[in-house]
C-alpha cells in the first residue's frame, strides 16, 4: 500500500496527495471513479486504490525506483536514426510519425518534493501535473498541457496540439502548419464520427507552454457519457504522439525508437461518473536514484530538417531542466 499519487488538475489549489496502491488492469476494466495512467501502447493500465491522504514531505520515503538503464542518444545516432526513420516512410505508407527520444541528467541535491513543487509554480494553471510512484513503474513526474478528452456530457473538450517554436514572433513554418492540421482533421473526425449532439471547432491559435509554442486548435461538444470510452480508444494514440496512418506509426516507431516510451505519451487523468479529465502524458520524466531520464519528441514529416527536429528536443527538454536546476 506504501504506492504514491500527488497530483493536481489545470486551474485549481485542490492538490491531492495520497498513498495506497496502482492496480494493473486494461482501459476497459477501470472502475467508474479511479485516477488512471497507461503506457504509451495501451499494452497496460493502472488506477489508484487510494488508502489515504498523504503529505509532501512523507511521500519521499515511500518512492520506488527502477534502475535506471536507457538508451540515451547522442546527436550524431539522433541524426541517423532521424534519417532512418524519415526514409522508411514511403515503404511503410506514412505521412507523419514522431520520433522520440530521451535524455538523462544527474541528479543533484535537490528534492524531488522541491522538483514537484517548482513544477507547480511553474505550470499549476495550464498543466495537470503529477508525481506518481510504483514498483511496477518506478517513480515518474511531469506537467501535461495537452488535453484528449475533459468535462461534463453536456460540454466536453477536446485538441489537437502540434507544431512548436521557441520565439514567440518566429513564423510559423509550412510543415508546422501541415503537421498541426493533420492532428485537427484526425480528432474533428473522431469527434463526429462519434455522433454528438453539438460540436464547435475553434480557430487555431498559437500558445506558450512553458519552453516552447505550439499550434493548438480546440473542439467542444457535448457526447452521452456512453460513448466515452469508445470515443477516448479511438482519439488515442493521436497523431500528435504517433502518426498517420497510425497502425503504420506504431509499427515505424516500435522499429527505429530504441528505448520503450514507458508512461510517456500514455494517458494520464482522472474518471468520474459524471465527468473525464484526461490528459496525454507530454513533459514528463522518470525519476531513478541517480538520474531524470527526460522523455521529448517531435513530429516528422517529409519537410523535416534533422538539424531542425533535434534542437525541437532539446528545446522541449528545457522545460524540465530548467526546474531540475533551479
Amino acid at each position: 500500500m506504501n504506492e504514491v499519487l500527488i497530483c493536481q488538475l489545470p486551474d485549481s489549489n485542490n492538490l491531492l496527495g495520497a498513498h495506497g496502491r496502482w492496480i494493473k488492469c486494461s482501459l476497459n476494466e477501470l472502475p467508474e471513479n479511479c485516477f488512471f495512467l497507461t503506457h504509451f501502447d495501451q499494452s497496460s493500465a493502472y488506477f489508484f486504490d487510494e488508502v489515504g491522504p498523504i503529505d509532501m514531505e512523507e511521500c519521499e520515503r515511500l518512492l520506488h525506483f527502477n534502475d535506471g538503464s536507457s538508451s540515451m542518444l547522442s546527436k550524431e545516432e539522433y541524426l541517423k536514426v532521424f534519417h532512418d526513420f524519415q526514409d522508411d516512410f514511403e515503404a511503410k505508407g506514412v505521412q507523419k510519425a514522431i520520433l522520440s527520444r530521451i535524455k538523462s541528467v544527474a541528479r543533484g541535491e535537490k528534492s524531488l518534493v522541491r522538483v514537484f513543487e517548482d513544477l507547480l509554480d511553474a505550470y499549476g494553471e495550464r498543466a495537470f501535473v503529477y508525481f506518481v510512484s510504483s514498483p511496477q513503474f518506478g517513480t515518474w513526474m511531469g506537467a501535461t498541457p495537452e488535453v484528449l478528452l475533459s468535462g461534463k456530457e453536456e460540454r466536453l473538450n477536446s485538441m489537437s496540439l502540434a507544431g512548436t517554436k521557441r520565439l514567440a514572433d518566429e513564423v510559423w513554418t509550412e510543415k508546422e502548419i501541415e503537421e498541426q492540421q493533420l492532428v485537427t482533421d484526425f480528432v474533428r473526425a473522431q469527434i463526429l464520427e462519434s455522433i454528438p449532439n453539438t460540436f464547435r471547432e475553434f480557430p487555431v491559435e498559437t500558445i506558450f507552454t512553458g519552453a516552447v509554442y505550439h499550434l493548438r486548435t480546440r473542439f467542444e461538444f457535448s457526447l452521452a457519457q456512453k460513448h466515452w470510452m469508445e470515443l477516448l480508444l479511438r482519439l488515442h494514440p493521436t497523431p500528435a504522439v504517433c502518426g498517420l496512418p497510425r497502425e503504420n506509426a506504431l509499427k515505424l516507431i516500435a522499429q527505429h525508437e530504441p528505448h520503450s516510451r514507458n508512461l510517456y505519451t500514455g494517458l494520464i487523468g482522472k474518471r468520474s461518473s459524471n465527468g473525464l479529465s484526461i490528459y496525454v502524458n507530454l513533459r514528463c520524466m522518470e525519476v531513478t536514484k541517480e538520474t531524470y531520464i527526460i522523455y521529448v519528441g517531435g513530429g516528422i514529416t517529409p519537410r523535416s530538417l534533422s538539424e531542425n527536429e533535434w534542437l525541437e528536443t532539446e528545446n522541449k527538454a528545457k522545460t524540465l531542466e530548467r526546474i531540475i536546476s533551479e
